[in-house]
């Protein structure tokens, strides 16, 4: 695709067609007037392949592009986040604002920003004054061959079986709302609690080591994962500090017991779950045999990687749109001497 030349638009509206099973292609024309009325000049770009949306927010910072909006579900918003920082971690562009137009399966970390699913209704927010919101930045110790160390995540990174969960659906695809509860009983299949060593940093740059025999685990500097399901029911996207979720050692029928209070946010008054703060985490197995079968890691819904793992907040590192009164965000908009 030729670059823009100088006097190009400066937004870029990157639509992945093949999100929720093709249906984002379907609507798209439909919406696509609407959504050019709302930023008039802006630039529209459809992703072909995987990676492209990185690509495309990649090219859009560099080339001092004001804004990108992500047309699709949490994995096109995470391709598109990952665009927006370099292979260390940071901002390319810390100027740039991030949009998301909702229409995915899930789209999780639109919940978190308060954006209507409807993404007719989301529109209104397209051009809402920015917020400086954290990012999170994923270590993996030994990552697949070719694939690099380090990842960004804006919503949740999470290992154990939500791991297997996003490999399984990296192989057979995701439905629609309960595919998410469909593949939790999948890959549960021969899955065993893992028991793992975290290393926590808080705040004030103390570390303190936790053993646990976990089902599943988050890393989460938003709320909800799995289709809305508020697993980390107090993390905020804007205070430099990831909310850590351990669902301890249960079997699959005292999670699927536990279901409701996982879809209400209550699980954490249950003595099986923990909660932690922290600005940084590092994640191995605990006394691992050399033969054991790795565990592995999903950011943003996409599986990345595996264990031995370090995740750390990149505090402030990315200005986003929100509906005003977003459940995930502290402080108030930028105003226009932030900007």
């Amino acid at each position: 695709m030729p670059l823009p030349s100088p006097a190009a638009p400066k937004t870029r509206i990157i639509v992945n067609p093949t999100s929720a099973s093709g249906k984002t292609g379907r609507r798209w024309p439909a919406l696509a007037p609407r959504v050019l009325q709302a930023l008039p000049g802006a630039e529209v770009v459809h992703t072909q392949a995987r990676g492209d949306g990185e690509r495309l927010a990649r090219e859009a910072a560099r080339l001092g592009y004001e804004r990108v909006v992500a047309v699709g579900g949490d994995g096109t918003i995470h391709e598109v986040v990952n665009g927006l920082f370099d292979e260390e971690g940071a901002p390319l562009n810390p100027q740039i604002t991030l949009s998301a137009l909702p229409m995915g399966t899930g789209s999780d970390l639109c919940r978190s920003l308060g954006l209507p699913r409807d993404p007719e209704e989301a529109l209104a927010h397209l051009s809402a004054p920015p917020r400086a919101v954290d990012a999170g930045w994923a270590w993996f110790e030994a990552p697949a061959p070719g694939a690099p160390r380090g990842r960004a995540f804006l919503n949740i990174a999470s290992f154990g079986l939500s791991g297997q969960v996003a490999r399984h659906f990296e192989e057979h695809g995701k439905g629609g709302g309960l595919s998410y509860l469909f593949g939790i009983y999948t890959a549960s299949k021969g899955y065993e609690n893992q028991p793992l060593t975290l290393t926590l940093t808080d705040a004030r740059g103390e570390a303190r080591e936790v053993r646990r025999t976990v089902y599943t685990a988050a890393v989460a500097n938003a709320r909800y994962f799995g289709s809305g399901m508020p697993i980390a029911p107090d993390a905020l996207l804007d205070d430099g500090l990831f909310q850590v979720v351990l669902v301890g050692d249960l079997g699959v029928a005292e999670v699927t017991r536990r279901l409701p209070s996982l879809y209400l946010g209550t699980h954490l008054r249950h003595p099986k779950f923990d909660a932690f703060e922290a600005r940084a985490v590092r994640v191995a197995q605990t006394h691992a045999p050399a033969d054991a079968p790795p565990v592995w890691v999903e950011l943003d819904g996409e599986p990345e990687g595996a264990l031995p793992a370090r995740f750390e907040v990149r505090s402030r590192a990315l200005r986003i749109t929100a509906a005003p009164g977003a459940p995930a965000l502290n402080a108030r908009p930028l105003d226009a001497g932030e900007r």
